[in-house]
């Protein structure tokens, strides 16, 4: 085993000798002497007290006592200092032991000194612990091997400056993240704590930079429609740690579609349904519908609501459709609700007739003479054209029907040629849907005059007036 301690034995005759201490290192000083000669030897021991033989003899004369500690040879000076920690050093004319009293007001210590007991000349002192961005006032005292203690002149320094934070912000919130930004100075890295309470529970961590810089910094993984509270705590090269205050975001609910519902609208020309739903925040509105097995198609409405309605029209009669309704946030997250199906109903509404409109004409003259009626109107639904008339006024059983028109239509005309002239008559549009569903419009009369006498009759009339024959 190595060597652990030594034994210091003394003579005053170089014959008697008696152990008067023990040293880890390879000094030791024996106080209390008279002024004589005196004898030494040394063993040297390990760490189970197993010792060596004598060392050689040797003699000494105790030269005396020093009255006065010793002198300064170079001032006391800081160096290496940090926001936590510093190295005061300085030197003295003989050897001395170390100590720095230390405090924040001048001329007033704390009672705790940094010091070591080791005789040396060249000082030097490692203080820890301190504050950053503070001024410490100390002074340095030395005591030689006889009790003499010095004392420096007060000397000051600071400590380097915390690590600073400003403009902390949430620069972005979504549903499952937000994003932090902040300007930091004198610090190594930045800890982000974030929860759901001031207790937080999260960390994200980034590098930073001594000099003054901007960093952004994603907070994941939260939930959407949750108040979090975060605080960035700063570190400085020292592994020192600088908690900023507590700030706090909420994170946008995620939209979500309720009360979906559909229902046929009565009374319109084709099969059509009446769908709403309601949403937590305001959103768009989007219906996909289709027959099962297609494709489908969308109808959408860009306005921001919470009440949702929206009509599908010209569906057809009698067929399965599926059905989704979506809705988007300002910041385009997306709800879908869950497929719905439906089946229209058999189309028994016939198509309504407007807007009737009859003109009668006569083409030629005289007993050539023939009257001819033209019948116009509208319906709401693709349909057919048909007329009923008959002779007579307020008809109520028509005769006569022109032959239908069988190609589907809104705008319909039909004309009925070959009319007697000086004739009242009673005229009914009809239309049929694809369903075959009929409808009939208003009655309507349309009156043929009488023909005018064509130019041979005008002059033979007059020549009968005039010559009497």
């Amino acid at each position: 085993a190595g060597i652990s301690s030594y034994k210091i034995y003394r003579s005053v005759d170089d014959n008697t000798y008696s152990f008067v201490g023990s040293s880890t290192s390879t000094t030791y000083i024996d106080a209390g002497l008279s002024q004589q000669e005196y004898y030494y030897y040394v063993k040297a021991c390990d760490s189970t007290n197993n010792c060596s033989a004598n060392s050689a003899d040797v003699s000494l004369l105790p030269t005396g006592k020093f009255t006065e500690p010793a002198n300064l040879t170079s001032e006391p000076k800081v160096s290496g200092v940090t926001t936590r920690r510093a190295t005061i050093e300085w030197s003295t004319d003989r050897e001395s032991d170390s100590k720095v009293a230390l405090g924040t007001t001048s001329g007033k210590y704390s009672p705790s000194e940094v010091g070591s007991s080791d005789q040396t000349t060249s000082h030097s002192l490692d203080l820890d612990n301190l504050s950053a961005g503070t001024t410490y006032y100390y002074v340095v005292k030395w005591t030689d091997e006889d009790g003499n203690t010095g004392v420096s002149q007060e000397v000051s320094f600071s400590t380097a400056p915390a690590p600073g934070i400003k403009e902390v912000s949430t620069i972005k919130i979504g549903l499952n993240s937000a994003v932090i930004q902040f300007t930091s100075k004198d610090s190594t890295r930045a800890v982000v704590n974030f929860g759901r309470s001031e207790s937080m529970g999260g960390a994200v961590e980034i590098n930073t930079s001594l000099s003054e810089s901007t960093y952004n910094l994603d907070l994941p993984g939260l939930d959407d429609g949750v108040k979090y509270y975060y605080r960035v705590t700063l570190m400085d090269n020292e592994g020192g740690d600088y908690p900023g205050d507590i700030y706090s975001f909420e994170t946008p609910p995620r939209p979500r579609i309720t009360d979906l519902r559909f229902q046929p609208i009565d009374d319109q020309p084709t099969s059509t349904q009446l769908v709403s739903w309601k949403t937590n925040v305001p959103t768009s509105s989007m219906v996909t519908y289709g027959i099962t097995g297609s494709n489908g198609k969308d109808i959408s409405d860009n306005s921001l609501t919470t009440e949702h309605e929206m009509t599908i029209k010209d569906l057809e009669d009698d067929k399965e459709y599926f059905l989704l309704a979506q809705s988007r946030d300002r910041d385009g997250n997306l709800a879908v609700s869950e497929r719905q199906v439906f089946r229209t109903a058999l189309d028994t509404r016939p198509p309504k007739i407007s807007d009737i409109t009859v003109e009668t004409t006569i083409r030629g003259s005289g007993a050539e003479a023939r009257g001819q009626i033209i019948v116009s109107w509208k319906t709401d639904e693709p349909s057919t054209s048909q007329v009923a008339y008959a002779e007579g006024s307020s008809v109520v059983i028509f005769n006569n029907k022109t032959a239908e028109d069988t190609s589907l239509a809104t705008e319909h005309i039909v004309i009925i040629s070959d009319l007697p002239t000086s004739r009242v008559y009673s005229i009914m549009p009809i239309s049929r849907d694809r369903s075959q569903n009929t409808g009939e419009g208003e009655n309507k009369t349309a009156i043929i005059g009488r023909s005018s006498d064509s130019v041979l009759t005008v002059v033979l009339n007059s020549l009968r007036k005039v010559f009497g024959f």
